[in-house]
């Protein structure tokens, strides 16, 4: 319950530094509580596949004990695993220029 309540306190708080104007933040706040968008935003389809994509990897790894087959690549198949990994993760990054939040103080 600890973990719940001071996820939801610093979510909450990142709120008022993010927001231009206090009424802003009021509003994001009850769309926090309610669970409301807002709008008609919705999940684009890659999103929504990769929580199944990722059960289906962890059953992968428990049932043909992949870890012990990543214990054994050769330093080079290691390094080219590993930076095929992180490529793809940089790809799904948004595009476009974000300012960081600390700008506004």
């Amino acid at each position: 319950m600890g973990w719940f309540l001071t996820i939801n306190f610093v979510c909450i708080c990142w709120i008022l530094f993010r927001s231009s104007t206090f009424a802003n933040a009021v509003l994001l706040t009850k769309r926090y509580f309610f669970l409301d968008n807002g709008g008609t935003e919705r999940l684009p389809l890659w999103l929504v596949l990769l929580g199944p994509v990722l059960l289906v990897i962890q059953y992968a790894m428990r049932r043909v004990k992949l870890e012990e087959s990543f214990c054994n690549l050769s330093l080079a198949k290691f390094a080219l695993a590993y930076g095929c990994v992180w490529a793809f993760a940089l790809a799904m990054l948004p595009l476009g220029y974000r300012p960081f939040i600390y700008f506004q103080f």
